[in-house]
């Protein structure tokens, strides 16, 4: 942290890319999530789909549902 400036969080990335987020009047409970979603991330930019992707053929395994049990 440096004087005179606000908190802020850097993720370095493989991809030489560098992503910063802003930590100004946010508990430490809210700047964790923030590094852990830093940490999760890519580094790539963020791009909307222009189609939605369909399967013409089933899955060999199955579909899958949220209630499956192991």
């Amino acid at each position: 942290m440096m004087r005179g400036k606000h908190p802020h969080l850097r993720g370095y990335y493989r991809c030489q890319t560098v992503r910063m987020v802003d930590s100004r009047n946010v508990d430490a409970k809210d700047i964790l999530l923030q590094a852990i979603r830093l940490r999760n991330a890519l580094g790539l930019k963020v791009t909307k789909l222009k189609t939605r992707h369909l399967i013409t053929r089933q899955s060999v395994q199955g579909t899958w549902k949220t209630g499956l049990r192991f």
